[in-house]
């Protein structure tokens, strides 16, 4: 499948207007279950949305959300940076997710280094991780593009650990 043109993006909060795409993303099982790691025993996917959504509105450091939003402001995708089991002091790990109509469009790069590149406030962390499957192929050449690097002293078969510093 060719990879279209870059498709701008901004992040932003969620709005209450994103409930219907958001719920069409959780229809399908596997993007449910991704997203619903943000939220250990998560809800049904309403309820999910809604706690994204105070998330993106309350800008928690150590746990913060964003809608990923196309320039014409359609929503895109979903991106966190957060503390977790895995990160290190003052390391925020990076999860994305692309809606499948925005999928090889660069949404996720271009998220992720409004991030590292600091365009977006986030003092408590100085560097990023993500961690994927080494099966997912695009996750790793999404990683790589933002400025990431392997660090194959974490990485495991069963997962790969990027880092950048920020």
């Amino acid at each position: 499948m060719p990879i279209s043109p870059p498709l701008p993006v901004t992040l932003d909060a969620y709005q209450k207007s994103d409930q219907s795409s958001f719920l069409a993303w959780c229809a399908d099982e596997t993007a449910f279950r991704f997203l619903r790691k943000s939220l250990p025993g998560a809800p049904p996917p309403g309820e999910l949305f809604e706690h994204l959504r105070q998330l993106s509105l309350e800008s928690t450091q150590g746990n913060r959300v964003w809608a990923i939003r196309s320039s014409e402001r359609e929503l895109t995708g979903h991106l966190e940076c957060k503390r977790t089991e895995k990160t290190a002091e003052e390391e925020g790990e990076v999860v994305v997710f692309v809606a499948p109509a925005f999928r090889r469009r660069h949404v996720a790069t271009q998220a992720i280094r409004l991030l590292a590149d600091r365009s977006i406030a986030l003092p408590e962390f100085n560097r990023l991780l993500g961690v994927c499957r080494p099966d997912h192929q695009a996750s790793p050449a999404i990683l790589e593009a933002a400025g990431f690097s392997v660090s194959e002293s974490e990485s495991a078969p069963d997962g790969l650990w990027y880092r950048r510093d920020i």
